[in-house]
C-alpha cells in the first residue's frame, strides 16, 4: 500500500468511531496531499453505507466492514483481497458516541467547536494518539465522515459529497478473489521466485 493510501486511511482509522455512528449513505471524492518535498497528491473515490466504507484510486481499492473488524485492499490483476490488519481493540470503538476518543484507549480529544466546510455544517475535533503527532477533523454533521484533516505528514479534503443510497457490492469482496493475509502473500511470492543458481 502506497506511503499516500496510508495517510488517507490513518484520517479514516482515527475518525472511524465517529463514522461508524454515520446513518446517511454517501460517495465522494477524497483528496489527500503529503507535506514532503515535494509534495504528493491522490485522488480516491469513497463510498460508505452504515458500518461499510470503500476507498478506490486507480491503483488500489480498499474495501472495510467496522462491524466484522475487516479490510480487504483489492488487487483486480490478480483477483486477490489482501486483508489489512486491524488493532485489537478497534472493533470495539465503532458504536462509542459523541466525541471519536470515547472508546478509542490511550487517544485524546479536543473539541474546537462548529464550522462549516464546504457549505456543510461539521464539529472539529483534535486528535492525539497515545503514540504520533495529533491530527485535527472536520467531522461531518450528517455523515459522522471526516470532510476535512490535517496532520503533519497530509492534509485532506472530502469533495462532491452527495448523500444517497449505495450498492452493498461495492463493500463486498468478489466471490471470485482468492483471500490472503500480508503474510501469506509473501509465502506465495517467495514460493513463485526461482530457485537460486548452483553457478
Amino acid at each position: 500500500m502506497s506511503r499516500l493510501l496510508r495517510l488517507a486511511a490513518l484520517a479514516l482509522t482515527l475518525s472511524a468511531p465517529a463514522a461508524g455512528q454515520g446513518q446517511v449513505p454517501f460517495s465522494a471524492t477524497l483528496i489527500t496531499t503529503s507535506k514532503h518535498n515535494p509534495p504528493e497528491t491522490m485522488t480516491m473515490k469513497v463510498y460508505s453505507s452504515g458500518r461499510k466504507f470503500r476507498m478506490e484510486s486507480d491503483k488500489t481499492t480498499v474495501v472495510t466492514d467496522l462491524t466484522r473488524g475487516k479490510s480487504y485492499n483489492l488487487v483486480p490483476a490478480q483477483k486477490l483481497a489482501i486483508e489489512i490488519p486491524f488493532p485489537a481493540d478497534f472493533r470495539q470503538s465503532w458504536s462509542a458516541p459523541g466525541s471519536p476518543c470515547a472508546a478509542r484507549k490511550g487517544s485524546t480529544c479536543k473539541d474546537l467547536g462548529a464550522e462549516k466546510v464546504g457549505g456543510r455544517q461539521a464539529h472539529k475535533w483534535q486528535i492525539t494518539p497515545e503514540k504520533g503527532t495529533a491530527t485535527t477533523l472536520w467531522l461531518d454533521a450528517r455523515t459522522r465522515f471526516p470532510l476535512k484533516s490535517e496532520s503533519a505528514d497530509s492534509s485532506s479534503e472530502l469533495r462532491d459529497l452527495k448523500e444517497g443510497p449505495q450498492p452493498e457490492a461495492l463493500f463486498a469482496v468478489p466471490k471470485d478473489f482468492k483471500i490472503s493475509t500480508a503474510a501469506g502473500l509473501r509465502d506465495v511470492l517467495d514460493s513463485a521466485r526461482p530457485a537460486p543458481s548452483d553457478k
